[in-house]
């Protein structure tokens, strides 16, 4: 269940971080990308060099995701706070304008958080395991229903897990079939840009 908070917060505390956590996500595709390639044409170091560049994708990932999650998450009155990589961030559950579900296939079960942002672009990744405890995910049911119609962008596996249209749990079949095809899509992104990462360091480094 979620604490009392005791640390200052505030809405809009934390705007700037999700920005940081997206620069960073950036900077580490550009490194993997340009310096295999400058190494080629400046120290003569094998083509073979720029296949590290079709990991980006899954760097890029493995920055991205870690920089917004929450430690330590609190709460006070409407205000959801928590400790992020990048410095505390609050968001406003009454000004909410997003719920999305993220999601990494792995064994023996998903890894999934619940991405809310508010009106003030501040994002928070919370866990599913806190999401469990029901309050949390009762105060956000309510905010999104309260909010004007179509004022908060619920994607549908959130609508799902947060029970928003009062569907029963979906099979077992159903849920390993979308967990497998979600796995299926992950892979064919991150396959298809990183073949893309790799044939612009190949490129950059002047490679045949």
């Amino acid at each position: 269940m979620t604490t009392t908070a005791t640390a200052d917060c505030h809405a809009g505390q934390g705007r700037y971080a999700a920005t940081a956590a997206l620069a960073a996500a950036a900077l580490s595709v550009v490194a993997l990308v340009v310096v295999p390639a400058v190494l080629v044409r400046a120290a003569g170091a094998l083509d073979d060099v720029c296949f590290i560049a079709i990991l980006s994708p899954i760097v890029a990932f493995a920055v991205y995701l870690p920089a917004n999650a929450s430690f330590g998450l609190e709460q006070r009155g409407r205000m959801l706070t928590a400790r992020t990589l990048f410095g505390r961030r609050t968001v406003d559950l009454g000004r909410l304008v997003g719920v999305r579900l993220l999601e990494i296939p792995v064994q023996p079960g998903p890894l999934r958080w619940l991405l809310l942002t508010d009106e003030h672009g501040v994002q928070l990744a919370v866990p599913e395991a806190r999401i469990d405890h029901g309050r949390l995910a009762h105060e956000i049911v309510t905010a999104v229903r309260r909010a004007r119609s179509g004022r908060v962008r619920v994607s549908r596996a959130a609508r799902e897990r947060l029970d928003l249209e009062g569907r029963q749990e979906p099979g077992w079949l159903r849920g390993e079939l979308a967990s497998l095809l979600w796995a299926v899509a992950v892979l064919a992104v991150l396959g298809g840009t990183g073949m893309g990462t790799l044939a612009l360091s190949l490129t950059l480094a002047g490679a045949t």
